[in-house]
This record gives C-alpha cells, sequence and structure tokens, in this order.
C-alpha cells in the first residue's frame, strides 16, 4: 500500500471521528468506544454524589460522569459536553444535552426517553411533545410547557412550582403526592389531544378544555386511586395460597366498586399487573446474572487500561505508522527494481534470440537507462 493510500487512511479516520463527535447517528458506535477510553489528565466522578451540582460554563471536555448521580445538576452553558462519560444517565442523548445546556426546547420532540432527575429550570419547551416520557423527580420549577403535549409521561415527585402549562394537552400522565404543583400558571389546558380521526377538532379542543384548578382535582383524586390499586395488587399478588387469593380478589373487588371500577375490569387490571410483574422478575434474575458478569470483566478491563498510560502510546504509534508507511513505499519502489533486473538478466543468459551481441548490448543498455531514473 502507497503513501497515498495511508494519507487516505488518516484523513478517512479523522472524519469519522469528527462526524461521531458531532452525535452522528451512524457513528454512534465508534463515538461510544472513544469516549469510553480512559483520558490522560481527566476529571474523575465515576459513581459520585452529584445531586444539585452546579456546571454552569464550565468546560466539562474528557470529565468522567459513568455511575454518577446527576440529580438535579445544573449544565447551563457547559462546554464540551459532547466529549464525556455519560454512562447510563439522561444525558446519554444528544439532543437532551443540548437542551440542559441551552434551556431552549421549542417545537422538538423528547419521547420515549428517561429523563428521571433532570433539571429544566426556565427552559422553554412550548410546543414541544413529551410522550411516554419519565420525568420522575424532574426538576421543572418555571418551565414553559405552553401548548406542548403531555402523553403517558411520569411526573413521580417531580417540581412543576411556577411552570406555564396553558394550553397544554395532557393525558394519562402520573402524578405523586410528592410531586409539586405550587404556583402554575396556567388558563386553561386540554384533557385530550385531538387526532386525525376527530370529525371536528375544533369541537373537540372546546369539549375538553378545563381550568387547570379542576384538572388538578381530577389529577390529583386519579393519583390517589391509582395508589390505592397498586396497594391491593401488591397485596394479593403476595399472596401463595391460590384460594386465599381468590377471596382476597373477589373481596377486593367489590371495594373497588366505589371507585367505578367493575369486577371484571378490576381483574383484568390485576392480571395485567401480574403479568408485567412477573415479566420484571423473570428478566431481572435472569439477565441480571449473565450481566453481572459480563460487567465485572469491563471492569476489569477498565481498570487494567486504566492503569496503562495509552495515549503516549497510541501517540507514537500514529508517528511509527506514516514512518512505516513512507518505509512500505520505497521498499516496494527497491523489490519493482530488482525485479525488472532480474527479468532483464534473465533474458539476456536464457534467451536464444539474444544470443548475437547486439541483443545483449540493447537489453543492457535498457537495463542502464532504468537505473538512472
Amino acid at each position: 500500500m502507497g503513501i497515498l493510500e495511508y494519507i487516505f487512511v488518516i484523513l478517512l479516520g479523522i472524519y469519522f471521528g469528527f462526524r461521531a463527535l458531532k452525535d452522528d447517528s451512524r457513528f454512534i458506535l465508534l463515538r461510544n468506544i472513544a469516549l469510553n477510553l480512559p483520558v490522560w489528565g481527566q476529571t474523575n466522578f465515576e459513581s459520585a454524589m452529584l445531586t444539585g451540582a452546579n456546571f454552569e460554563s464550565a468546560n466539562l471536555q474528557h470529565t468522567n460522569f459513568s455511575g454518577a448521580n446527576l440529580t438535579h445538576c445544573n449544565w447551563y452553558n457547559a462546554k464540551q459536553l459532547n466529549h464525556i462519560k455519560v454512562g447510563k444517565s439522561y444525558l446519554r442523548y444528544p439532543e437532551i444535552r443540548r437542551l440542559v445546556v441551552g434551556k431552549s426546547g421549542e417545537n422538538k420532540v423528547f419521547e420515549s426517553l428517561d429523563l428521571s432527575g433532570i433539571n429544566l429550570t426556565e427552559s422553554r419547551l412550548n410546543r414541544a411533545s413529551f410522550i411516554k416520557t419519565n420525568l420522575a423527580n424532574a426538576k421543572l420549577r418555571g418551565v414553559n410547557l405552553s401548548d406542548t403535549t403531555l402523553l403517558e409521561n411520569n411526573f413521580e415527585g417531580a417540581i412543576l412550582s411556577e411552570a406555564t402549562l396553558t394550553g397544554a394537552y395532557i393525558e394519562n400522565c402520573y402524578i405523586s403526592r410528592a410531586s409539586q404543583l405550587d404556583n402554575i400558571k396556567c388558563d386553561f389546558l386540554y384533557q385530550r389531544q385531538p387526532t386525525i380521526g376527530d370529525y371536528n377538532q375544533i369541537h373537540q379542543l372546546v369539549k375538553t378544555k378545563i381550568s387547570f384548578e379542576k384538572f388538578k382535582k381530577k389529577w390529583l383524586r386519579d393519583t390517589l386511586e391509582l395508589e390505592f390499586l397498586y396497594n391491593i395488587f401488591d397485596q394479593i399478588y403476595s399472596i401463595n395460597n391460590k384460594i386465599v387469593r381468590e377471596y382476597q380478589l373477589i373481596t377486593k373487588a367489590k371495594k373497588a366498586e366505589n371507585l367505578g371500577i367493575n369486577s371484571e375490569s378490576f381483574r383484568q387490571m390485576f392480571n395485567e399487573y401480574c403479568r408485567k410483574k412477573v415479566e420484571k422478575e423473570w428478566n431481572k434474575s435472569f439477565w441480571k446474572s449473565i450481566f453481572s458478569r459480563i460487567e465485572r470483566r469491563i471492569e476489569d478491563l477498565h481498570r487494567l487500561v486504566n492503569e496503562m498510560d495509552i495515549f503516549p502510546i497510541l501517540e507514537r504509534l500514529s508517528q511509527l505508522s506514516i514512518v512505516f508507511g513512507i518505509f512500505v513505499y520505497a521498499n516496494q519502489i527497491y523489490k519493482e527494481n530488482r525485479e525488472l533486473q532480474y527479468r532483464s538478466w534473465d533474458i539476456i543468459t536464457t534467451n536464444e534470440e539474444l544470443e548475437e551481441l547486439g541483443g545483449r548490448v540493447n537489453v543492457l543498455r535498457n537495463w542502464r537507462t532504468h537505473r538512472a531514473d
């Protein structure tokens, strides 16, 4: 391989690295490998308790946050957030890294993300979409959620004080008693987002429009009812005796009728609860044993690599690769010259048509000319 090919490979590597650090989804594997290599002189917050830490305007290049508790951390105007080790925190999402730095997410989509413990204080999120997003223990104080879609989100323990919810669509969202809803600014909101199939969307909007105070009472009442049902399901699920379990199921189903839930619906809800409970326990017991062994091996490898001063070695290897490329190129030219010489000598000594002196002179002249070049 010639020196031009080596230069091409180096330039291609630089391009791949640039696209990976720009959060290009096609190079996400390369980015994870690069950021998980130990960096010389890095700031290490691995597994640290950083609840409420303020990183505003800080330069965080090569900082290790893997395994750290990042609940309610302030990342406003933080620098080099794309060059950190994030572990399994909410910072693993590229769009969320941009959001916490700039606090601007108008008209953006944040669906099916785990944002538990995130700090979005006074962020601009109007007309954004949050569907099936986990916002448990999130700090959303003073955030602008006007005209935002909030569907099947988890707001357990979330701080929504002084947030703006005017015109938001809120449906099937869960809050808990620990959720803070003080001084919320909301002239009205909608209990259901109109869909394309609605015959008259304007009529549907008017029909589902409600004041926040009425919605808050209904929201809290639904939350209490859900907590009541989950407590009942937990109690029944823990009973091993099938006869006693069935008796308790019938008894509790009658009490649930006071909440407007008939016996058939109550039984269906309990069966679904049991199915998910069993599935969760099986996954936890089966996969936990496998991943715990893999995790230990990765930790051993990570510790071994950390003990090595690998980046100076990589720097020397990159320099040696250029020298090696030049050497291979020069060696290739030398081999070509030698092969030409051997072919010419073979012609002189074996070809009968060149036995005459004139033929030998011509071959020797060509050989000498090529060597002079």
